[in-house]
């Protein structure tokens, strides 16, 4: 920017997957506020935590983050997106029914001193959706050690796919504007125990999420949702989302041309751009006119 003498503008990153999907969807100059969902694994966030399962309101050009999942602790740094079983450490350690699921993951040094780990003040938290789904994979069993991006999230979704819908749900617990992680982990730990499928597991857990969704849109009076992420590359969860709205007078919007992962996020940041001149125009020539 020093060299070609040009303005830095910064975008947070999830902000810029929620621009990027409303602009596709020819959204940004609409009258209607919006719900805009964007889950994915790894963002930095505004208040320094690492972001990745957000909700915000859309309205006249402004962003507001009005919901997120739970904060859980970050252990070793970016081995915690490589190791999903650290993932569910974060999330299921203390919990009842955990420790006999969880222990077995590790060797007997690694599980002293991770015991330990988690006894003091993590460096960071996480919102992270995708995290999440790491979590909910290595209680089932699927992945404890990504070889690749994702391959915890896509292991569980194609074990969720081989099954049927669940005759239950999982409750969706907010306090206030947070999304409650932790009770939905004690209620997967009570279904492992009680020796369901980890299939119906899985298809129960991308249920849940489809139901959180729904769940915010109703509390908000918000008809019309956007969606960006890495996350909603899950082509059963859409199905799931489009599913529970489907009886009801809601719009959805999904990417079209772009990929929901963070391809979106460069169209997004120019997005952000275009309309912060626009307005600054407007606002140059209004004063002009009113001198």
């Amino acid at each position: 920017a020093r060299v070609w003498n040009v303005p830095v503008q910064k975008v947070q990153h999830h902000e810029a997957h929620a621009w990027s999907v409303l602009a596709e969807n020819d959204l940004i100059n609409t009258d209607d506020s919006i719900l805009c969902v964007v889950w994915d694994g790894t963002g930095y966030g505004n208040d320094r935590n690492t972001w990745g399962g957000e909700f915000f309101s859309y309205d006249k050009h402004e962003l507001k983050r009005i919901a997120h999942l739970e904060y859980f602790p970050v252990w070793m740094g970016d081995r915690m997106a490589r190791e999903p079983r650290l993932s569910a450490l974060s999330l299921a350690s203390g919990l009842v029914y955990a420790e006999k699921i969880l222990k077995p993951k590790f060797s007997e040094q690694e599980w002293a001193y991770y015991t330990k780990v988690i006894t003091k003040e993590p460096g960071h938290y996480t919102s992270s959706m995708g995290r999440l789904f790491d979590a909910v994979a290595s209680l089932l069993g699927v992945c404890d050690k990504n070889t690749f991006e994702g391959q915890a999230a896509m292991y569980l979704e194609t074990l969720a796919s081989s099954a049927g819908p669940a005759a239950t749900r999982y409750p969706v617990r907010w306090r206030e504007s947070v999304l409650d992680v932790k009770s939905l982990m004690q209620a997967i730990l009570k279904d492992i125990s009680r020796k369901k499928s980890s299939a119906y597991i899985a298809h129960k857990f991308h249920t849940y999420l489809a139901d959180v969704v729904y769940d915010l849109a109703a509390a908000t009076r918000l008809t019309r949702i956007t969606f960006s992420g890495g996350v909603f590359q899950n082509a059963l969860l859409v199905d799931l989302i489009i599913n529970r709205f489907k009886e009801h007078d809601h719009q959805l919007f999904f990417h079209r041309e772009l990929s929901p992962n963070d391809e979106n996020i460069s169209f997004g940041q120019l997005t952000v751009a275009r309309v912060k001149n626009e307005l600054e125009h407007y606002l140059d020539d209004e004063l002009v006119n009113n001198l």
